[in-house]
């Protein structure tokens, strides 16, 4: 009996269970055949994925478990092409799609018409917004109602601790260990407005002096306070609006250092010639805007390990200290103009030209700078938290 019905009988039979150890790896290389398929169909007739931007990597699809985005343009040679891959994908693997929990996503400048002649070769059905692994997929400044599921889910938790009495002490230890970590993924990864921080912090401030969302104690001391660190004589209990800037920074770090993944080439093809880095404009996306927030934190934080030297700035760039020259006052020759980088400091063959950092920098920091830590010469330089 299946859902009250009865099913044909179930024969035994052996294979992999739910928990086997091998189950995961099965999984992978039935997506990696799916992947190999994508790449074998693009490269072959060139009708799938997107670019961000005219020079920015082509993204065909992206993959997290047994949740998958496709990105094609809408057009019928692309619908053939998808069918075509998920058919013989089905037929190798053995599984299916269920249209009920598939839908398809149009950009706004799409006409009705074609919409609906395309989900309708599919089946799915059509979506104006999503979520892809708990983040909402919009195009537009993200509001509190896109949130709201995370404020539930603090409130909910406040609410079933709320029938037991519970110390001051336990209620810290609850708020430091699990209020304040469930908005951390939504903090990391998307815009999160600021009344949304504000309405969880109001919940935990309820709940840490009156100990239940019903009655409304006062408040013994000041928010501020409360949100210091323990050794500045607070709880420490994070701040979400401060703590945000800290958690994106390490999305700045790797754009600052050009990591060789997806986002960081997207991100770099469409913001990374500005003069003026983490600088935004209007029309800029909330995802480039939030890497700003944390842009300035990773830069006070962090500094250039030297290598061939080309990427470093000598005056504007940290590399000697955590604080770059033109803000750390030392002994540097201004009669003589800079070199522009790095590089310019090395002799032919790859090591420092001592003449000319004693020329410039004077006795002692040029004996520092001799002594820094370098990489491989021909490598280029690695921004390293400072």
């Amino acid at each position: 009996m299946i859902n009250g019905q009865k099913s044909n009988w179930i024969e035994a039979s052996c294979g992999f269970r739910q928990g086997c150890p091998l189950s995961p790896y099965l999984f992978i290389l039935c997506s990696e055949l799916l992947s190999l398929l994508i790449n074998q169909h693009q490269n072959r007739d060139n009708l799938l994925g997107i670019r961000t931007t005219v020079h920015g990597p082509l993204i065909t699809h992206l993959l997290f478990a047994d949740d998958i985005l496709m990105f094609a343009p809408a057009t019928c040679k692309a619908v053939r092409a998808l069918n075509s891959i998920f058919d013989v994908y089905n037929n190798w693997s053995g599984q299916k799609i269920n249209k009920a929990k598939s839908s398809i996503c149009f950009s706004k400048k799409m006409k009705r018409s074609r919409k609906r002649m395309i989900a309708n070769k599919w089946g799915f059905r059509i979506q104006a917004e999503g979520k892809y692994l708990g983040i909402p997929l919009i195009s537009r400044r993200p509001v509190k109602a896109d949130f709201q599921h995370i404020i539930d889910s603090v409130r909910n938790r406040i609410s079933s601790w709320g029938t037991r009495y519970l110390s001051l002490a336990g209620r810290v230890t609850l708020i430091n260990s699990v209020l304040t970590s469930i908005p951390i993924f939504s903090l990391s990864h998307t815009f999160v407005p600021s009344n949304v921080m504000a309405e969880i912090e109001k919940l935990i401030r309820r709940f840490l002096w009156s100990g239940n969302l019903n009655s409304n104690a006062a408040h013994l001391v000041a928010w501020e306070q409360v949100t210091k660190p323990k050794s500045a004589g607070g709880l420490g209990i994070h701040r979400l609006e401060e703590w945000r800037s800290i958690l994106v920074a390490k999305l700045a770090f790797k754009f600052l250092n050009k990591e060789n993944t997806l986002w960081v080439r997207c991100f770099q093809a469409k913001y990374g010639n500005r003069e003026s880095i983490f600088s935004t404009k209007r029309g800029d996306s909330w995802a480039w805007k939030l890497i700003c927030l944390g842009g300035t934190t990773a830069i006070q934080n962090s500094m250039w390990k030297i290598g061939n030297g080309s990427n470093t700035r000598v005056m504007e760039d940290a590399w000697v200290d955590p604080n770059s020259f033109m803000r750390w006052p030392t002994f540097v020759n201004t009669i003589e103009s800079p070199p522009f980088t790095v590089e310019q400091f090395f002799s032919e063959n790859g090591e420092w030209n001592q003449a000319e950092l004693y020329r410039f920098f004077g006795s002692e920091l040029a004996l520092r700078i001799g002594r820094l830590p370098r990489l491989h010469k021909e490598e280029r330089d690695s921004l390293v938290m400072a």
